[in-house]
Parts: C-alpha cells; sequence; structure tokens
C-alpha cells in the first residue's frame, strides 16, 4: 500500500503537522464522526497527530507527510492509493485501482486524541 497525495489535496493539510493517521470513519474507533455498519470501508478520515499511537503502528508510504493506519484499516486501504480533489465538488477523494473509496474523505485540521492510547 502507498499513498500518493496530489499538490491540490497537500494544500488542504494543516500547516502545523507532519504526523498523520488515515483510518476508516464508520464509528469503528475514537476518531470517526460517523456510525452504522453499512458505512464499513466505505468512508475514511485523516487527523493529525503529534506522536505515534500503538494501535495505529502501520506505516502508510507516502509522497508527502508521514501516515500511520490500523491493521484493521489496511483490509481496506490497498493498492495504490492516490488523495486528490474532485475538479467539480472540491471534495476531497481517495481511490486507488479499483476505483473510489470515498468521494468526502474527512480531513481533520487538528489533532482529535490528547493522550497515547493503548
Amino acid at each position: 500500500m502507498e499513498l500518493e497525495i496530489t499538490p491540490e489535496a497537500a494544500a488542504r493539510f494543516p500547516e502545523n503537522y507532519q504526523l498523520y493517521i488515515i483510518t476508516s470513519n464508520d464509528g469503528s474507533n475514537q476518531f470517526s464522526s460517523a456510525a452504522g455498519c453499512c458505512m464499513i470501508g466505505e468512508r475514511f478520515l485523516i487527523t493529525p497527530i503529534t506522536e505515534p499511537l500503538p494501535r495505529y503502528s502501520e506505516v502508510v508510504s507516502s509522497n508527502r507527510f508521514t501516515f500511520f493506519t490500523s491493521t484493521y484499516d489496511q483490509m481496506f486501504l490497498t493498492g495504490h492509493l492516490i488523495l486528490t480533489v474532485h475538479p467539480t465538488s472540491g471534495t476531497l477523494i481517495l481511490k486507488n485501482e479499483g476505483g473510489y473509496l470515498d468521494n468526502n474523505l474527512m480531513l481533520e485540521k487538528e489533532p482529535q486524541v490528547t493522550t497515547v492510547e493503548s
């Protein structure tokens, strides 16, 4: 798995962070704003972190920034991932060779966790 971030998408990232988590936005974790099993593997979010978190120890190779994910999320984040901006809606989209994974990816501007979880 590798994550390519286009310059247009990179411009939307907060300036003060280099570490990020990419994870499901389906109610399965502490970062998720969504709930419901019908969203499993279909919605994702990126949030900045100030230090690595034990549950998110899998490194995602990326052309920009440093990304981590969980073992659970790896089953959904496969192949050559591309994060870009949709040309008409302006939303962040995450896709791979199979097509869109999320056409409205959530990008948090501030860390959502202040303590390290185990």
